[in-house]
């Protein structure tokens, strides 16, 4: 059986970034990482290592138990579902005008 993987959301790191930095290329410059590298681990194409979680928590002046508030929270799946109910139409059946 493969490995299965897991996306995590970032959004609040995002906005912690933000909030601290200004800009996503500063924190990365800050974490002395290239801001690619820290696009793709915002993407979930790479996996953040214990190292730089610690680290950004730190820089974002955080408590590094407050981690997992940052760093594992899964992606909610958008599922789209085929409409199993039928439209309903409505004809007007008054013939007056």
């Amino acid at each position: 059986m493969g490995k299965q993987h897991i996306e995590f959301d970032y959004s609040k790191l995002r906005g912690r970034i933000i909030e601290k930095f200004g800009t996503m290329r500063s924190f990365a410059e800050s974490m002395h990482m290239h801001a690619n590298t820290l696009s793709r681990k915002m993407g979930n194409t790479l996996v953040w290592n214990q190292e730089e979680m610690l680290r950004a928590m730190d820089l974002l002046g955080e408590n590094p138990k407050k981690i997992k508030d940052y760093f594992f929270v899964p992606k909610v799946q958008k599922i789209e579902r085929k409409r199993t109910t039928p439209y309903f139409v409505h004809f007007d059946t008054d013939q007056r005008h």
